[in-house]
């Protein structure tokens, strides 16, 4: 797997950037849940919410026949993410920013 195909792991890269205690601001993509906050609860070890995303976007979304059938509490998921950003470099108070 390539390094830019690899998955995106969205703990690694809260607790990386340290935005695991509040998160200033961050966009990504709309979503029927606050799946920031969903992760910031299963870092801290109190619950995870991630699969119950998954879970009511098949039980609304009927656009699959088998999903009355299949087991959804046995079911895995997971994101895979790309994204390429052309390397830049800002200036902003004073300080300079280099995107490699």
């Amino acid at each position: 797997m390539d390094k830019e195909d690899e998955l995106f792991d969205l703990s690694e890269f809260m607790m990386k950037h340290h935005l695991e205690k509040g998160l200033i601001g961050i966009n990504w993509i709309m979503v029927g849940a606050d799946a920031y906050a969903i992760e910031k609860q299963r870092i801290r070890g109190l619950v995870d919410n991630c699969h119950s995303l998954v879970v009511k976007k098949l039980a609304r979304d009927r656009r699959w026949e088998f999903v009355d059938m299949f087991p959804l509490n046995e079911m895995d998921a997971w994101l895979s993410a790309s994204y390429k950003q052309p390397q830049a470099s800002y200036e902003v108070c004073c300080s300079k920013i280099e995107l490699k």
